[in-house]
């Protein structure tokens, strides 16, 4: 039986793991007013507090919110409660990949007072007790985790990097350095690398030296630009999509492939190019057998180039990583104009965004993958 003592130590240390439900009126006013002072006085309040941290629990917009205060009032952070399917794929992806037996059962986007939002998402099994922390940034590169052993994380990384040769595995790993890596196998005197990178399947190849070779990422429909859509609407109704792709290639800028059959026709295929801005480049007929100059096996050997072009580009065209990232760590701006200025080296996204309180303007760059390079203030209104 236990001793009074003992009982007491276990009702204290409980008081100090478990949340201590709180009225609003035993909460400190400088918390209370802290609180006010950033969410305008919500209706429906719980305050709990967690050791020395107190926590407001509340709906917004139909969103559920926690919010943590210290005692004296200074803002830690907000929680944010996200469905599923709001979670970036990218994270998705490596918790299916590096935890096998595990679910996520809590998923947050989670505010601080520095500007450095992130994803926080927790983890359980269903055999064990437990729970594991995973802390992304907003482009879904893991920042911090805090795993138990006994939580048994699993991962087919290592196994998957062994298959690989080591000069095309390093050259992988210096190109794709965020990339999860999920199988590796050889064709022919190439080495494939199948991967995800920002949510997309990409199948990269090197030789044996490591040389790399080309990579084409598997791209859903509602993703290519609505020009391409549109031409495809209006010159190709006649055929199925078989399969989409954008194309990276040494010395050449990147570019949208698309690979389809005619019905009822001779000429049973057919390959289209795209520059990234949507543009139409050129057309392939293929034979019944798939046959043009063998060029449906080895669309490289074509060399495509792109002379310097600027062209504007819809909103709705634009990477939903971009619009996402720019949502986040630009709020209350809107995105007023976008241009893509492409050339024989590189592609970027020119993007004015403005804050119609302030009226202030800036112009984001970013590369072709949506990752920003640089911020100008821009003082010329639009």
């Amino acid at each position: 039986m236990r001793s009074p003592l003992t009982l007491l130590l276990v009702f204290l240390f409980s008081l100090q793991v478990f949340p201590q439900e709180f009225k609003e009126s035993d909460v400190p006013l400088s918390v209370i007013n802290a609180f006010k002072d950033k969410f305008n006085s919500p209706e429906k309040v719980s305050w709990n507090k967690k050791g020395e941290i107190f926590v407001a629990s509340f709906k917004l917009k139909s969103q559920d919110l926690k919010v943590d205060f210290t005692n004296d009032g200074k803002w830690i952070d907000t929680k944010y409660e996200l469905g599923y399917k709001e979670i970036p794929v990218i994270i998705t992806s490596y918790v299916d990949l590096n935890f096998i037996t595990a679910k996520i059962k809590e998923q947050y986007l989670v505010e601080y007072p520095t500007g450095k939002d992130n994803y926080y998402i927790v983890l359980a099994r269903e055999d064990m007790q437990g729970k594991a922390e995973l802390y992304f940034d907003l482009e879904g590169n893991l920042t911090k985790q805090n795993v138990p052993e006994s939580f048994c994380k699993n991962t087919i990384s290592e196994q998957t990097a062994k298959d690989a040769p080591p000069f095309a595995y390093n050259a992988f790993k210096q190109k794709y350095s965020n990339a999860l890596l999920q199988s590796w196998k050889k064709d022919s005197t190439l080495f494939i690398a199948t991967f995800i990178q920002e949510g997309l399947t990409g199948k990269a190849e090197f030789t044996l030296s490591g040389v790399w070779h080309n990579t084409k990422f598997t791209i859903p429909e509602k993703e290519l630009p609505s020009t391409i859509m549109s031409d495809l609407k209006q010159h190709y109704s006649d055929c199925i999509m078989k399969s989409e792709e954008m194309i990276q290639e040494p010395s050449v800028n990147d570019y949208y492939y698309i690979y389809a059959k005619k019905e009822n026709s001779r000429q049973a295929y057919v390959g289209l190019f795209y520059a990234i801005s949507g543009k139409f480049m050129k057309k392939i007929d293929y034979d019944e057998n798939g046959n043009s100059g063998n060029l449906k096996n080895n669309i490289f050997t074509d060399n495509i180039k792109i002379t310097d072009t600027v062209e504007t580009v819809s909103i709705k065209e634009l990477p939903t990583s971009m619009i996402t990232f720019i949502k986040n760590e630009y709020p209350g701006y809107a995105i007023k104009e976008a241009v893509l200025n492409a050339s024989d080296n590189n592609t970027f996204y020119h993007v004015k965004v403005k804050d119609e309180a302030s009226r202030k303007i800036k112009e984001l760059i970013f590369d072709i993958q949506g990752n920003l390079l640089e911020t100008k203030e821009v003082v010329k209104q639009f």
